[in-house]
């Protein structure tokens, strides 16, 4: 199983979204195969991801904003899936359009 990697960088995040996207997390992640680095977001989005994106051992790499929730329970894993069951897949999106 590839090991992933959430990159979330913050610069002044609101409290009330993070905690809200810390909970999403801790319910929908698997912490065995799964690392979130919360970055410092002072020296802009492009450098926060940069810099994450070097700390970061997993093969899969997935950005979410401090103040963003994600809009389903599963959206992680639909974005997570086609990596784990096809080695061409190199980007995906959590909205699945079937």
């Amino acid at each position: 199983m590839k090991k992933v990697s959430i990159i979330i960088p913050a610069y002044k995040p609101n409290p009330v979204l993070l905690k809200k996207l810390q909970d999403y997390l801790k319910e929908n992640i698997n912490s065995k195969t799964t690392e979130v680095l919360l970055i410092d977001g002072r020296n802009g989005l492009a450098n926060a991801y940069n810099n994450g994106i070097k700390q970061s051992k997993g093969d899969i790499i997935i950005t979410i904003h401090s103040d963003c929730l994600p809009l389903e329970k599963d959206s992680l894993n639909k974005m997570i899936k086609p990596f784990q069951e096809d080695s061409s897949v190199v980007m995906t999106y959590p909205w699945i359009l079937d």
